[in-house]
């Protein structure tokens, strides 16, 4: 495992302390949201159980200046809050390489496609953006404000989107091409309900249909995507308004106030937000307690795709072979790659997505086997080379207890029988993450867009 950034800054909490309001998370949704409560004049403590911050991004120091991502890799050029609060914080960023073809592989067959263009399909894309456009169209009746209030939502909800891929589409790849977007963008879609999945559509704005699905204009971060949280937080001021390794356990609420209490510290404030994944939020002990939706909601938003890898390499040889480092297979234990080389290619480096849970191959592998079978899924698509990298990096976001996985989803009938509670308050205390944003949901501009307005709900309230 590589080191990470913010672990040697720990800034545990010990005593009493007091705020205007306490943030519970140090994601980007809590590290927003307290950002815009100091800028608002506001007293604000946050409290991070981890001793970084960043959620669900993870840098990984590769040696040399080079940092590597273990968590959310991409920013696409539509999400404005992520961009231009790297900006802020002074983090650049640079496009994700787009510059030759893409490898699709399925069984024993491999292919070299160039990366479809939506606004001209070529063979064997037709049918695949044909239904791309399809979902847009039904997710128009969606307001993301109220997805379970759409005229269709129950009859959505019911299925998930396997169900509706295999019961109206015939061609095998073209079932296989959309299973794969799915699995990468909302988790698996023999899990996701059908709504969830055209609901991840209409709040992204753009739709499945767009450029940005095939990561056109999607922006990297040299320093890495925790590096922007980690200096938000260096901003506001840790050991005085941000502590990390001082995890949450308790929230209590009256009349008057609200107390968290955690491992040998109290914080007193007059409204709190809990800025966590919703089953994570579950697991804190609330008084009084949390209403039977919002904790039914806790168990029915659960986080797939929960290990990412990194195979680094003196060069990104892909290149030189016309290849993109994109790839997509919906038969290999390791389902996608991804480019995520330095802007200067002093190194190359391949990021493996899979979720070990989804596949029988890695839910049942010892380390090494692992290890193995991600190093030849990479030589299945990128030759002999991949098959020796110079280093080779983890994470497993599954066994993460402060992540649990990574992508969330609502199951079969989350949306309508609870999405409602999604965004409420519960007294004094306000709830914020990517999951339960209105907007760009899934993605890091989601969490920052949540944190803002939930930040703003405070405020109307304090």
């Amino acid at each position: 495992m590589a080191r990470t950034e913010g672990a040697a800054r720990a800034t545990p909490l010990q005593g009493d302390a007091e705020a205007d309001v306490v943030v519970i998370g140090g994601g980007f949704a809590g590290v927003s949201a307290a950002r815009e409560l100091d800028r608002s004049g506001v007293s604000v403590i946050l409290l991070e159980a981890r001793d970084r911050l960043g959620g669900r991004t993870l840098n990984a120091d590769i040696g040399g200046g080079v940092v590597g991502s273990l968590g959310a890799q991409a920013a696409s050029s539509h999400h404005s809050h992520m961009l231009e609060l790297a900006r802020e914080v002074g983090a650049e960023t640079f496009p994700l390489p787009y510059k030759g073809k893409g490898v699709y592989v399925q069984d024993d067959q491999r292919m070299e496609v160039d990366i479809p263009d939506p606004s001209r399909p070529q063979p064997p894309w037709e049918q695949l953006f044909a239904t791309l456009r399809q979902w847009d169209k039904m997710a128009q009746e969606i307001d993301p404000d109220r997805p379970w209030e759409a005229p269709h939502a129950w009859e959505w909800d019911a299925q998930t989107a396997i169900t509706w891929i295999a019961g109206n589409i015939k061609d095998p790849f073209t079932q296989a091409a959309l299973a794969g977007m799915v699995r990468a963008a909302n988790a698996p879609p023999q899990k996701t309900s059908l709504l969830s999945m055209l609901y991840y559509g209409r709040a992204n704005e753009v739709g499945w249909a767009a450029d940005h699905t095939f990561l056109r204009g999607w922006q990297r971060c040299s320093q890495g995507w925790q590096t922007v949280a980690e200096r938000v937080g260096d901003r506001l001021g840790r050991g005085r308004k941000v502590y990390t390794s001082s995890r949450v356990r308790e929230v209590r609420q009256d009349e008057t106030g609200v107390t968290v209490r955690g491992d040998g510290f109290r914080v007193s404030a007059k409204r709190a937000i809990v800025a966590m994944p919703p089953h994570l939020m579950g697991r804190l002990d609330y008084d009084p307690p949390l209403p039977a939706a919002r904790q039914a909601l806790s168990q029915r938003v659960p986080l797939e795709g929960g290990y990412q890898a990194l195979a680094v390499y003196n060069e990104p040889f892909w290149f030189k072979d016309g290849l993109t480092g994109h790839t997509v297979s919906p038969t290999l234990p390791i389902p996608g790659t991804l480019d995520d080389s330095p802007k200067d290619h002093s190194c190359g480096i391949l990021l493996c997505l899979t979720n070990q849970l989804d596949d029988e191959r890695l839910r049942t592998a010892t380390p090494e086997e692992s290890r193995e079978l991600h190093l030849l899924s990479l030589e299945k698509y990128f030759g002999p080379k991949a098959r020796k990298p110079e280093a080779f990096y983890f994470k497993d976001w599954d066994t993460d207890p402060f992540s649990g996985g990574c992508i969330p989803h609502f199951t079969t009938g989350a949306l309508t029988s609870c999405g409602m509670t999604l965004r409420q308050p519960h007294g004094r205390v306000h709830f914020s993450s990517t999951e339960q944003s209105s907007r760009y949901w899934v993605h890091m501009n989601g969490a920052v867009h949540s944190g803002k307005e939930t930040a703003k709900h405070v405020l109307d309230r304090l």
